[in-house]
Parts: C-alpha cells; sequence; structure tokens
C-alpha cells in the first residue's frame, strides 16, 4: 500500500496490486509475442499457435483486471471516508462517517493449518470490524503496518496498543508451533 497525505484533512491510502498488474502485462505481452513473431520451438503458424496465443491475453487481461485495486481515502472535512474497490467485474464504493469510526486495526485469524490470515480493518464506535483490505494467507504483512498506523495516526488512536473493544491493534507475526 501506497499513502496520500495532500493536505492535513486527507490521508488517502491505495494498495495498487503492482505484482499481479505487471503479471497480467507479461500474459498479455507473451501473447502477442506468441502471435506475431515467428518462433521456432513453436512450429508453423496454425490454429493451436493461434489459441494459445489468445488465451495467453486473455489470461493476462483477466490477471490485470482480477487483482484490483483498493483505494481508502479519509477526509476531516467532510467527515466522511470512502472505500473504494475495483475488482474484476466492476467497482464498489463504501462511505463511512468518520465519526462512526473508533480506530483501525490489523486483524488476525488463524486458519487452521498453522498459517494466518491478515486484514486491515476499521473499529466502529458500535463494535464491530469493517475490512478495509485483505492480505494472502501466510506471510506477516509487515510493510503495510505503516499504513494502518498512519491511519491510526491520522484518527488520533495511535498511542494505545489495542483496539477499544480490546483487540491487539496490529498484531506481531503468528507463531507456529511445532507439535
Amino acid at each position: 500500500m501506497r499513502l496520500r497525505h495532500p493536505n492535513s484533512d486527507v490521508l488517502i491510502a491505495e494498495d495498487l496490486n503492482v505484482r499481479p498488474h505487471l503479471t497480467g502485462v507479461a500474459l498479455v505481452a507473451m501473447g502477442v509475442i506468441t502471435a506475431y513473431l515467428p518462433i521456432a520451438a513453436l512450429g508453423p503458424r496454425d490454429a493451436h499457435t493461434a489459441l494459445i496465443a489468445m488465451l495467453l491475453s486473455v489470461v493476462g487481461i483477466a490477471a490485470f483486471r482480477a487483482s484490483g485495486s483498493r483505494m481508502v481515502t479519509l477526509d476531516r472535512g467532510s467527515g466522511l471516508v470512502e472505500v473504494r474497490t475495483r475488482a474484476l467485474f466492476g467497482t464498489s464504493a463504501l462511505e463511512y462517517r468518520l465519526s462512526d469510526i473508533a480506530d483501525a486495526v490489523l486483524e488476525l485469524q488463524p486458519v487452521g493449518d498453522g498459517r494466518s490470515f491478515y486484514r486491515a480493518a476499521f473499529v466502529m464506535r458500535d463494535g464491530t470490524h469493517r475490512a478495509w483490505a485483505t492480505y494472502a494467507i501466510g506471510g506477516y504483512p509487515g510493510i503495510d503496518v505503516p499504513v494502518v498506523q498512519a491511519i491510526r495516526d491520522f484518527l488520533g488512536t495511535a498511542v494505545s496498543p489495542t483496539a477499544p473493544d480490546g483487540t491487539p491493534a496490529i498484531p506481531g507475526p503468528a507463531r507456529t508451533s511445532i507439535a
């Protein structure tokens, strides 16, 4: 995620998913190369070569589009928080009143096979958690902890190690036990 702070009343966190986007671009490029450049290993131009080129291009476009992006905009001036998500089949936008948000946390949920699932969420004043970013199962999202910390700074909750409901605001990496 990337942070932008256009002024003291606005904070924008963007999750651009660069790696999946680059994968999609690479697959489309491979499809174009397969379709137009003579490659001895592929043999003569035939329907199979065209099919391979088309499949590479379609999978590349799908990978680019499916990776999506997410932008969270916190605006004190309007008193709103907007979460915009773009995914494979369209876009969505959620709005929350800034006054309804008590804190921002990084949640840890064990999956059961020794791995953990992390997600960034807002802790609402009514005690519910509303996720705004999801991280892959497996590793600790250490590079995104500063983003959650910056949002906590913006909200004025960064001095507390826990959210209002007592959950750790930013848990450390999950420990796996060896049995």
